[in-house]
């Protein structure tokens, strides 16, 4: 029998792998623009809570955009909450 928590535990650990990654796309190329510094810890820390928090109430994994930041930075917002 193929499956279980070995298997849940890889696909967990890919998922995050690639959404840091896209994540980390997204930052570096924004603080580029704008000179605004991130964390790589403290990313991976809001992540790692905000998919927790998401599976606690039967919710999709969070992740980033790199289509949807770069369309909404396209279009002039300056929120950060918007990108």
């Amino acid at each position: 029998q193929f499956g279980g928590y070995p298997v849940m535990l890889i696909s967990a650990t890919l998922f995050a792998a690639v959404n840091f990654l896209s994540i980390m796309g997204i930052a570096s190329g924004f603080e580029a623009e704008d000179g605004i510094t991130w964390s790589a810890p403290r990313e991976l820390i809001s992540q790692g809570v905000s998919c927790g928090v998401a599976a606690l109430v039967g919710s999709a994994p969070v992740s980033g955009s790199m289509s949807r930041s770069l369309v909404s930075r396209m279009t002039g917002t300056t929120s950060q909450l918007a990108c």
